[in-house]
């Protein structure tokens, strides 16, 4: 089990991206804006906005309550943000180049794409990391039927965990799906910390916020809303770790973070919290930990 602590992004370490921030107009402080109109703020902010009444003068959206309604983040910034389901989209390609400082970890969930990019560069060794990943998805291909006749699925998630560390370097990440809409709804950068090692038995499942309501009729009429993933996982732990892994567990307590079960099952990354963590010595030399992790919708 391994845990990325995110590194915060934010105008001063985010270069450049081919998003634009044009989906609506900027707020300008002398406008009047009605109810229902729709405003972009964005340097320190990159947020949208709802006017919630008519007449609405001079009142910053950001930092005046009563007036707005703060209704997520632009495009360009959502899969920046804490939320997985609102992602950033994009025509063909979504591009991005951070300065995120000492990191060796990148994860992005809930992404549309053929393909993904990652180059690390630093100012003096150059590329030291250049790698394109191919996000068409071989589960369920079992046999030469389902090669030839089963749709194509693409992998939603990635998690990369052996980023070499430099300072000063910049990563840009290219979400190619060149002929439709490139998305990612969370990218997350950071350095990751191994817990322990995932037991079989890992629980897997979601939180299915959408609704379904029948009538007296019977009648059945189903609003689909979001989901979060969850999973409850045994860890086994070398009795050395057991402090480490304690105090990294308290530091994350409210703090989201992507949580990756095993490499091999996409099912078992999720970005969130841990729920509640035990730790239990068996023996001189290792020790289990049970972690329950609910995942942000």
């Amino acid at each position: 089990m391994k845990v990325i602590r995110p590194i915060e992004i934010t105008d001063s370490n985010l270069d450049s991206t081919n998003v634009s921030e044009d989906e609506y107009s900027l707020w300008v402080i002398g406008t009047t804006y009605a109810e229902g109109d729709i405003v972009i703020m964005t340097t320190g902010v990159h947020r949208l906005y709802e006017s919630l009444q008519d007449s609405n003068t001079g009142n910053n959206p950001s930092s005046t309550s009563g007036f707005w309604l703060d209704i997520g983040a632009t495009n360009a910034w959502s899969m920046f943000d804490e939320s997985v389901g609102n992602a950033t989209s994009n025509s063909d390609t979504i591009e991005v180049e951070i300065t995120p400082g000492r990191i060796n970890s990148l994860a992005l969930l809930e992404i549309s794409a053929n393909n993904i990019t990652i180059v690390l560069n630093d100012p003096s060794a150059g590329d030291v990391y250049d790698e394109t990943i191919d996000m068409v998805s071989d589960s369920g291909i079992t046999d030469w039927y389902a090669y030839y006749f089963e749709p194509i699925v693409h992998k939603t998630d990635l998690v990369i965990t052996d980023l070499p560390m430099f300072g000063d370097a910049s990563l840009t990440v290219t979400i190619d799906y060149t002929g439709s809409t490139a998305e990612c709804g969370k990218m997350v950068v950071g350095i990751y910390k191994d817990l322990g090692e995932t037991q079989y038995g890992l629980q897997s499942g979601i939180m299915d916020y959408s609704r379904k309501e029948t009538d007296d009729y019977g009648n059945t009429s189903v609003t689909l809303r979001r989901y979060a993933k969850t999973a409850q996982v045994d860890l086994f732990i070398m009795n050395s770790n057991i402090d480490a892994t304690q105090q990294v567990l308290t530091e994350l307590r409210s703090t989201p973070a992507v949580w990756v079960g095993s490499n091999d099952y996409s099912l078992s990354i999720i970005y969130g919290f841990y729920l509640d963590f035990n730790i239990v010595i068996e023996g001189p030399n290792h020790s289990e930990c049970n972690l329950e992790i609910e995942g942000l919708v």
